[in-house]
């Protein structure tokens, strides 16, 4: 059941599926989340983060199909704080009343899929 809940796309193809290509684009604008995660990255394999790298690989490498990279969400519903919590409001079902209860429910099965995969896959896509 763990691994039905880990289902990987690619970063790119995804965004230009869905018509958001700024940060992906020849001369990208920097996505503040992953921008950050590349900067992190550059600095593990020693590399400098200068701008120009940091875009290149967010619009190029980061969290592609075949890569050697993976962005995966422990909490995957989008909410703009962790304040605000539309889902109670937008459906009927027990556990998305709360971000607690969201929680309690899908963290012990994110955390399996995401072992299973790194454990039996390597994450691959």
């Amino acid at each position: 059941m763990a691994g039905s809940w880990l289902n990987l796309e690619d970063l790119v193809e995804y965004h230009y599926a869905i018509g958001i290509t700024k940060h992906l684009c020849t001369r990208p604008a920097l996505q503040p989340t992953w921008s950050k995660l590349v900067h992190l990255l550059l600095g593990m394999n020693e590399e400098t983060a200068t701008d120009e790298r940091v875009r290149a690989l967010q619009s190029k490498e980061f969290g592609r199909r075949g890569g050697s990279t993976a962005l995966v969400e422990l909490l995957p519903l989008p909410a703009p704080g962790i304040g605000h919590w539309i889902y109670g409001d937008a459906t009927t079902i027990p556990y998305l009343s709360s971000r607690e209860r969201y929680r309690s429910h899908v963290v012990r099965h994110r955390i399996a899929a995401i072992r299973e995969r790194v454990a039996g896959q390597g994450l691959k896509r």
